[in-house]
């Protein structure tokens, strides 16, 4: 596919277009288990429970592998190593380890508007107080910023329109990647 412009009644040089080819290079992830075959043969649902717990590994180990610790080579290029990835700095005065209502403003305000409403929050467990005790400074006072919990059945609770996921794969507090809002 390649998209040019050109002018009125000109015609299409297919010779003037650059292309460019794109090499897929495909990796699995495999996992292995050790199962006597009496234990397959005479467990009830023994095929189940290996199927389930092979499946288990390998979702745990994708989901770490995208989120933090893919290196791209001969893997997944995770989030936190990947080029395009935008950190937020820490708000100024902001204690260590802390989540404000700010840090998840500068974050919405950095996601591409081209991407609509397809964020997903990624947090901590870490975090997950700071998310429910949030606030916003009005001069002496405040107010608490309540996550939405009716605004996606599926997980329960929002954050600015986006769904809110908290996953043991995130870095902890106070460390790049403890909280992600991704597309």
């Amino acid at each position: 596919i390649a998209a040019v412009w050109k002018a009125e009644l000109a015609t299409l040089d297919l010779d003037t277009i650059e292309l460019r080819q794109l090499e897929f290079d495909a990796k699995k992830l495999t996992v292995m288990i050790r199962a006597s075959r009496e234990f397959l043969e005479d467990a009830v649902a023994a095929e189940q429970f290996v199927k389930n717990t092979m499946a288990s590994e390998m979702a745990w180990t994708l989901d770490n592998v995208f989120l933090n610790s893919g290196s791209g080579a001969g893997m997944p290029l995770s989030i936190l190593n990947a080029g395009a990835t935008i950190t937020v700095a820490a708000e100024g005065g902001q204690a260590a380890g802390s989540l404000v209502w700010e840090n998840i403003t500068s974050m919405a305000k950095s996601f591409n508007p081209g991407a609509g409403d397809n964020g997903l929050w990624i947090i901590s467990p870490s975090l997950r107080d700071q998310v429910f005790e949030m606030s916003i400074n009005i001069g002496t006072g405040g107010s608490s910023v309540f996550p939405n919990p009716s605004a996606t059945k599926e997980r329960g609770l929002s954050l600015l329109g986006f769904p809110v996921i908290f996953s043991e794969h995130c870095n902890t507090a106070s460390s790049t990647g403890s909280i992600y809002l991704i597309n």
